[in-house]
């Protein structure tokens, strides 16, 4: 995570997340539950439920209040310096191999091969006591920690 400052990546905390298991993917569903301090969202914790979810995917993580109440999808969009950009899931398209959920340049569901170059959007948590608020810098909103 170079792209990160140094100060910033002291306070990322491990981070337990349920991903679907890789080597039952396909005889089976199965979820497991690993840590991380960085991770691609999952459909779920975007709060994004399609009609073949049912027999297709398992329940990888609960949705995120970021994203909860996101219905023109714009927090769900990337941008690079070129502007909006598609971007991955960690959630597998079940039972189609090298198929993976992904965002499309308007923020909605599509799906993405996995053996293709894609765009993705780590995620990681912080400490609740940390205190982040919203500032402006050069006419942009941002985030900033205090210390």
């Amino acid at each position: 995570m170079p792209q990160i400052d140094a100060e910033l990546r002291e306070h990322i905390v491990d981070t337990e997340i349920a991903i679907t298991e890789g080597t039952r993917v396909w005889s089976e569903k199965w979820v497991e539950r690993i840590e991380r301090k960085a991770f691609l969202l999952s459909d779920a914790e975007l709060n994004i439920y399609t009609v073949d979810r049912s027999y297709c995917e398992l329940d990888e993580g609960t949705s995120l209040k970021y994203f909860s109440d996101d219905f023109r999808n714009q927090r769900r969009i990337a941008y690079t310096s070129e502007g909006a950009s598609p971007w991955i899931l960690r959630t597998p398209i079940i039972p189609r191999p090298n198929m993976i959920r992904a965002l499309s340049l308007g923020g909605k569901i599509s799906s993405a091969a996995t053996n293709r170059a894609n765009g993705i959007r780590p995620a990681f948590c912080l400490p609740k006591e940390l205190l982040i608020y919203e500032d402006t810098l050069d006419g942009e909103t941002v985030y900033v920690i205090s210390s």
